[in-house]
């Protein structure tokens, strides 16, 4: 699954990604952070069994979800 989401301009995206991911046993593929205008966004891939839980923790975490790709 790869999911690209705003981020704060200050935010440490892998210390946001990594701590998920490590409790979920989600692996991270790639992760990326880029300056989008005035936005800061991160894509970061993802694979495991509890992607779909990853994806509610970030709307649940107050991000702005923009994509969500699912890759088979």
């Amino acid at each position: 699954m790869r999911i690209s989401f705003e981020i704060k301009k200050d935010e440490d995206t892998f210390g946001l990604i990594a701590p998920i991911a490590l409790r979920l046993g989600v692996r991270v593929v790639s992760l990326m952070s880029i300056q989008q205008d005035e936005r800061k966004l991160c894509v970061v891939r993802i694979s495991g069994e509890a992607v779909d839980e990853m994806l509610n923790e970030l709307w649940n975490s107050g991000h702005s979800v923009l994509n969500v790709l699912r890759l088979s």
